[in-house]
């Protein structure tokens, strides 16, 4: 479940951005997107009921693993590949907010985006600066204007993550952070394969308009051996399954995440009125039960 305080929201200016959120979460039915079952409100929150992803966040595995094999590298990007095709061609959503802590994984090891707070329609070119520092694109830092491109900057920056354990950029200060995202200054260690390298120099590319576009990235020989139609479909082992005592199991979420804190603050009656037709209900309850026995039997 996602709380969000209506008074931050409102306090922001976000509540445009959360109804989008809640909007194309809504819309969204694929394998590697996570699935809203229900959204709701009272007088101080929002709430989003999401699909179960007992696997936790693929932040923790990769930092319990420290980095990961290629293998696991190619298996997991192409999932997210897959998710951004889906998000860019069918519904025309721009994400920009990849990483490794908004990527959930599900009681088999397979993975789904979550968190769409930052997602946007591509209709036109957008200048908000946003983003994980350090994922941002260069453009963004710019303030030029971002469309999809920006979210192929991001996947190389998590490729780069899950192949080294670390961002390509890594600065203490902020500004130096960005000055080295702007003059790329990329090092790649010796464990970095050339194919690795070279889909990285394709993908982490200064200029937007020359970034690989997501059909290049699937025929790129560091994918050869996935079969796109089969990862869709699941066909494949994931490279990492996570041990569970139950369906329910909490042991790969942080303590504090599993805690409901809620501290009331007062929002206008008017300003209520912002979140009119937020409350939706997916599925039913039942149905929500039903699929979650399913998963624990599939164990």
């Amino acid at each position: 479940m996602k709380t969000l305080k209506k008074a931050d929201i409102i306090n922001r200016n976000q509540i445009e951005q959360a109804l989008t959120e809640k909007k194309i979460l809504q819309l969204s039915d694929h394998p590697f997107v996570v699935k809203l079952k229900f959204a709701f409100q009272n007088t101080y929150n929002i709430y989003f009921i999401m699909e179960y992803m007992p696997g936790g966040e693929l932040f923790h595995h990769i930092k319990t693993r420290k980095r990961f094999s290629e293998k696991t590298v190619q298996y997991y990007s192409s999932q997210v590949i897959l998710a951004l095709e889906y998000l860019h061609e069918t519904l025309n959503i721009v994400y920009r907010d990849l990483k490794p802590e908004n990527i959930l994984m599900d009681s088999q090891g397979n993975i789904k985006l979550s968190d769409f707070g930052l997602a946007k329609s591509c209709a036109q070119s957008t200048y908000s600066f946003c983003g994980t520092p350090e994922y941002i694109s260069p453009e963004i830092i710019k303030q030029q204007g971002h469309g999809k491109p920006v979210d192929f900057w991001t996947l190389g920056c998590f490729i780069y993550e899950m192949i080294d354990g670390r961002p390509p950029f890594q600065n203490t200060s902020r500004q130096g952070l960005y000055q080295d995202i702007l003059e790329n200054n990329i090092i790649y260690p010796k464990h970095f394969t050339e194919t690795a390298k070279d889909l990285l120099t394709n993908l982490l590319v200064t200029d937007p308009n020359q970034r690989l576009t997501i059909k290049e990235i699937k025929k790129h020989q560091f994918y050869s051996l996935i079969n796109w139609d089969y990862m869709m479909q699941k066909r494949y082992d994931a490279p990492i399954k996570p041990v569970l005592k139950d369906f329910g199991d909490t042991g790969y979420f942080e303590e504090a995440s599993n805690k409901i804190q809620e501290t009331p603050q007062n929002v206008k009656i008017t300003q209520n009125d912002a979140f009119d037709g937020f409350t939706y209900r997916g599925v039913e309850i039942t149905q929500v039960i039903k699929e979650e026995e399913e998963e624990d039997g599939k164990k």
